[in-house]
């Protein structure tokens, strides 16, 4: 799950801390947050399966973070339709490597 990567990471522990002392996250927090999933999500080789399902657990775990713009909320993390967002921005250049 998003928690437990995150709280096992360095770092995860302060993103998960400033979110429930401020209810939102800096740039700098959001940065960071994603560098620990991606890492996990490439440590543990799930980069193709979970991009969804990060984007939906992080969602689910940040629930002011849902962007009121856009149709799921959280297209702004992975939009499967389009393979854009965060999560697919920081991933390409590792997908980039490995082929």
């Amino acid at each position: 799950s998003i928690e437990m990567a995150l709280g096992s990471k360095s770092g995860g522990k302060e993103v998960l801390q400033e979110y429930q002392t401020t209810e939102t996250l800096t740039d700098a927090t959001r940065r960071q947050m994603i560098n620990i999933l991606v890492a996990h999500m490439i440590e543990k080789h799930l980069y193709v399966e979970m991009r969804e399902g990060y984007a939906l657990g992080r969602m689910m775990l940040f629930p002011s973070l849902k962007d009121p713009y856009s149709k799921k909320g959280y297209e702004h993390f992975y939009d499967a339709a389009n393979n854009t967002g965060y999560i697919s921005w920081h991933l390409k250049p590792v997908q980039r490597k490995i082929r």
